[in-house]
């Protein structure tokens, strides 16, 4: 059977789906994987406020690529919902009702489905294009520090997915495979652990970690979570590591870890967030060029860094087409530094000062644009 379904919704609403059945999902839906569910923990250990309203919600585990121009989001499949395994049942008694995943889910998430009348649903893993097309509007709302992690609200029509779970017990995958009784159990190297843990770590997956061992050298790792199965053999060859996880990377980690060796890991299909997410560090300064008065403004924000007296200057270039591979300068306080390209135009970190303007190469000639600050 084919259902569609809009959020928020009951336990009611939920209650006609059976396992193996097609629903098309409109409304509101949250994005929330590993580390936006171990923060909603902790936030709830503390008494906080959660980031939104869990009744009726649908909470979609995914990661979703940078948006290209044009698009309201980047792929967004499913990433392996037994990560959240471990939290997923207390959401579902606070009245979250729809989870959105893959793979199949342990005993005390079926059994706290059950109990809130909700419903696991699978999205199509493999087709992070196919699923995207579904999504309308999207606004991050907590966590940006989290990267493709940070707690998003989509708005989606008809999207496409199955369910795996439903309100009465009925489980997809045993009907599928009835002859298994076991979860799949990934394969890990059995050895002894020869370096040790700084301070409290949950899993591979935390956002911060760091390490001591009988080593030699120090180490400052910015990874993904395929750097999740590379960190133990690292944390083993440096006397000390930081492994880290946030996007834009967090150069102020250096002044921390003062490594001797600096890892960038990142997936491929991501390397676009160099350029969309660019890393945080201060403009080197270098000797003004010159450059033929322009007639453009350029309108640039200004905020606050993890840097002491330092400050984050943004601005993109809209209509005009700076030529390929040519640096961007900004002249702020009679200093030049040179600015961090980005997508859609540049990012400078710099002490605070007066008088921003922008050398920008166009058709092989510099201009000097006039930048207001806002």
């Amino acid at each position: 059977m084919e259902y569609k379904i809009t959020t928020p919704c009951t336990a009611e609403d939920l209650a006609p789906l059976k396992a193996g059945d097609t629903v098309l999902l409109s409304g509101v839906v949250y994005t929330a994987r590993d580390q936006a569910h171990r923060r909603m923990t902790e936030a709830l250990e503390k008494g906080e406020p959660l980031p939104f309203d869990l009744t009726g919600s649908a909470i979609y585990y995914v990661g979703p690529t940078p948006e290209r121009p044009g698009q309201v989001i980047g792929s967004a499949g499913p990433t392996t919902s037994g990560r959240m395994d471990a939290m997923s049942p207390r959401l579902l008694d606070l009245g979250n009702k729809i989870m959105i995943g893959k793979g199949k889910r342990d005993d005390t998430v079926k059994a706290a489905v059950v109990r809130n009348g909700a419903v696991y649903l699978a999205a199509l893993g493999g087709a992070g294009a196919l699923m995207a097309k579904s999504v309308q509007t999207l606004e991050v709302i907590a966590w940006p520090d989290l990267g493709c992690e940070a707690v998003r609200r989509l708005t989606v029509k008809d999207m496409p997915l199955t369910v795996i779970l439903d309100a009465h017990g009925g489980d997809l995958y045993q009907m599928l495979y009835p002859a298994s009784k076991k979860q799949e159990q990934g394969l890990s190297l059995a050895r002894q652990r020869a370096f040790q843990y700084v301070g409290a770590v949950h899993s591979a997956d935390d956002q911060l970690i760091r390490t001591e061992s009988g080593g030699s050298g120090a180490l400052l790792a910015f990874r993904d979570s395929f750097g999740n199965a590379l960190h133990e053999d690292l944390a083993e060859a440096f006397a000390s590591a930081v492994f880290s996880r946030s996007m834009p990377y967090d150069l102020s980690l250096m002044q921390d870890a003062q490594p001797d060796t600096v890892l960038v890991q990142l997936v491929e299909r991501n390397l676009r967030w160099l350029s969309t997410r660019p890393p945080l560090l201060p403009a080197p300064e270098r000797e003004a060029l010159e450059a033929q008065p322009g007639e453009q403004t350029i309108s640039v924000s200004q905020s606050k860094s993890a840097y002491e007296g330092l400050f984050i200057y943004t601005g993109t270039f809209e209509d005009l087409t700076p030529d390929k591979d040519t640096p961007v300068y900004a002249v702020l306080g009679g200093v030049c530094y040179e600015a961090c390209p980005t997508e859609a135009g540049f990012q400078l970190l710099t002490p605070a000062g007066s008088g921003l303007s922008l050398l920008v190469c166009m058709d092989g000639v510099y201009q000097c644009l006039q930048a207001t600050i806002e």
